[in-house]
């Protein structure tokens, strides 16, 4: 996980987070409630933010879930809004 020097807008910037299953791991990898990441953040003050993830159907450079084909099966993804008091 890192931060990139891209900014979207002045309030927005990317974060990228890559995961992958080990190569000499042979059996499949299911993903059932599952956490891939836990973020936290600092907040500098109270309001609300939002967190979205790229994904364009067919693009290789956005969100991705790959099965054992090396095919991407991501169909949809959905963002989330918060409220820091």
């Amino acid at each position: 996980m890192h931060a990139t020097d891209n900014e979207i807008d002045e309030t927005t910037r990317e974060l990228v987070i890559t995961g992958i299953r080990s190569t000499s791991r042979k059996d499949p990898f299911i993903f059932s409630n599952t956490a891939l990441v836990e973020i936290n953040f600092m907040a500098q003050q109270s309001g609300e933010g939002t967190v979205d993830l790229m994904f364009e159907p067919g693009s290789s450079t956005d969100s991705n879930i790959m099965n054992i084909h090396n095919q991407d099966i991501l169909g949809a993804t959905e963002g989330v809004t918060f409220t820091i008091r």
